[in-house]
């Protein structure tokens, strides 16, 4: 065997080594999800369609669309550990500042516990709330 091939082989099982040890708790959550349905704690539902969580290398979005032509929109870090996010929202990064209604948290921060991940499905659950998601 060359050596050219030897170092494609080597290559191609260094990469493969790589991607079987990414995070696999991040493998399905990284990318945008729009939030469908909020389901509280007595069982009631609510569908949304204006709502969109992006998860990108500890990098969180948070947007709202408020109207046809406007965005509420901020960004925060987020964590993954055991089945949980944390997510860490930073006010000054929120645009525009006058609609505090719109984010709709307790506080800037949050936890969530994971219910279902897929590669299309998303389910969290947080303050005796259950968020389902669909990954846009």
């Amino acid at each position: 065997m060359n050596f050219r091939k030897l170092s494609l082989l080597i290559l191609i099982f260094s990469l493969f080594g790589f991607y079987s040890c990414s995070d696999d708790e991040n493998s399905n959550l990284e990318g945008r999800w729009q939030l469908n349905q909020i389901e509280t704690s007595d069982g009631k539902k609510q569908d949304v369609d204006t709502i969109f969580y992006s998860f990108d290398r500890k990098v969180f979005q948070y947007l709202k669309l408020t109207s046809d032509t406007e965005t509420f929109m901020g960004f925060g870090n987020y964590t993954v550990s055991n089945g949980e996010i944390k997510v860490d929202l930073i006010w000054e990064s929120f645009r525009p500042y006058e609609c505090d209604s719109c984010l709709g948290w307790n506080s800037l921060s949050r936890n969530f516990i994971i219910k279902r991940n897929t590669s299309s499905s998303l389910q969290l659950e947080s303050d005796g709330e259950i968020l389902y998601f669909k990954k846009y």
